[in-house]
């Protein structure tokens, strides 16, 4: 054998013999899933929004630069000779990363008012008749 592969052969041998094993016979420690009341319900929007945000990120920007690209080749009168996989410019690059950056805040800030919307509906029908809910509880 080389010299590599027996100086890798014992840097494997020892870093599995210095991992810890996990024994068979205990109990088997698994987290437990996440309560709802564990975290504010504002912790919860954020964290929607954040999702929202980065998600949709990546499709504004595509529909962005495929509209960018369709206007600019409207604007050259349909010239035969522009094209649509031309080189950006770095100022064309800033628009739009810019434009892809705000439709996607508009999306999550749109999405985080309808949540509230109807998560207040909700809240409202069920406060608004609370006599039967508890008696149908009881029965």
């Amino acid at each position: 054998m080389t010299a590599p592969r027996i100086i890798g052969l014992v840097l494997l041998l020892i870093q599995a013999a210095v991992l810890p094993s996990q024994e068979m016979n205990g109990p088997l420690t698994e987290p437990l899933p996440y309560q709802d009341v564990e975290f504010p319900e504002w912790a919860h929007d954020a964290r929607r929004f954040e999702v929202i945000l980065f998600g949709s990120f990546p499709l504004t920007y595509i529909m962005s630069s495929l509209v960018y690209e369709v206007a600019t080749y409207a604007g050259t009168g349909f010239n035969s000779e522009f094209s649509l996989a031309s080189e950006k410019k770095q100022d064309e690059l800033k628009f739009l990363l810019i434009t892809s950056a705000a439709l996607s805040g508009v999306i999550a800030v749109g999405d985080l008012i309808i949540a509230k919307i109807i998560k207040n509906q909700s809240r409202n029908q069920e406060n608004e008749y609370p006599e039967f809910v508890e008696e149908e509880k009881s029965e």
